[in-house]
């Protein structure tokens, strides 16, 4: 599994913009659902996740089948970042992880780092300085035991994640 993180904007990301994880448990309603993709709306940050896969399947605003292929973070009409993953994450886990994080106030994400800090990240950032957080990740230098910021501008990151603290960004 391997997952690769393309930054749209051109102002730049930061953990305000582009948390993943939040925005996947505030996922309030899922609009224009098809077996390829769907919209899920996250109204408390105003963010639009457009969700792509295979064989997707739902009960009401909940993911019960299929495969995840990508995912891109839209605030304000404007696409933050895009998300793929390869070969694809199995889509109830993720369901199932999110609303668990949802019903524990935000503060328990163990089951999304489960899911998501054993995929090794490679980040290609835009114009402007791109601050990519992630947990124990290792870099080219030193393993990292405390969140670890990145700062990429026009340029490729490659960021392996490790179980650790608190992710803030991108999953990771």
């Amino acid at each position: 599994m391997t997952a690769t993180v393309n930054v749209v904007t051109t102002a730049g990301i930061n953990s305000a913009n582009s948390d993943l994880y939040r925005y996947l448990a505030n996922v309030a309603s899922i609009n224009f659902p098809t077996a390829t993709d769907y919209n899920g709306v996250d109204p408390t940050d105003a963010a639009v996740l457009l969700v792509t896969g295979t064989g997707l399947t739902y009960n009401g605003n909940h993911l019960t089948g299929g495969t995840i292929g990508g995912i891109s973070i839209t605030i304000a009409n404007i696409t933050i970042l895009t998300e793929t993953f390869s070969p694809g994450l199995s889509a109830l886990p993720v369901d199932t992880a999110a609303t668990a994080y949802l019903n524990s106030g935000l503060t328990d994400h163990s089951a999304l780092d489960l899911i998501f800090q054993v995929i090794p990240f490679t980040f290609t950032g835009n114009e402007l300085n791109d601050n990519i957080y992630g947990a124990r990740a290792t870099t080219p230098s030193r393993a990292a035991q405390v969140p670890t910021i990145w700062t990429a501008a026009r340029g490729s990151i490659p960021v392996s994640a490790g179980l650790g603290t608190t992710p803030t960004m991108c999953a990771i």
